[in-house]
């Protein structure tokens, strides 16, 4: 997305990932600013993090994520993003996502399609979550 980002990742111990969040995106931004001589935040406000507190958040989560810049227009196909993992979950090839665990929560890869779909038919993605 243009000017936002989603990681779905498992977090173990909250408040040292928490920490090593904060020091990435301050790291980041020191190199992003010295790089192009400014000064300043390049992100507004402070990340979000959400809990997975149920099996349907946790399917809808996954869509939502590789929906987002489909229904945004950013692209005319749930594979069209360049920086989606949408793709790996259909390539053959190895990748660094959790590709068959998630594929076996929803299924198999065809009802991980299918799902993927149906809310991308309806463009309506708020309303999903």
């Amino acid at each position: 997305m243009p000017n936002h980002f989603h990681f779905f990742i498992r977090v173990n111990d909250k408040d040292p990932f928490e920490r090593g969040l904060k020091n990435f995106f301050i790291s980041y931004s020191k190199a992003i600013n010295k790089k192009y001589n400014r000064v300043g935040s390049l992100f507004q406000g402070r990340y979000k993090i959400s809990e997975i507190t149920s099996n349907s958040y946790f399917t809808k989560i996954i869509a939502y994520i590789h929906q987002n810049p489909f229904v945004a227009n950013l692209v005319k196909s749930l594979g069209g993003y360049k920086y989606s993992s949408y793709n790996a979950y259909l390539s053959n090839k190895e990748t660094v996502v959790c590709k068959y665990e998630v594929l076996d929560w929803f299924g198999g890869l065809e009802s991980f399609i299918e799902n993927h779909k149906i809310i991308a038919n309806d463009r309506a993605l708020s309303e999903y979550l």
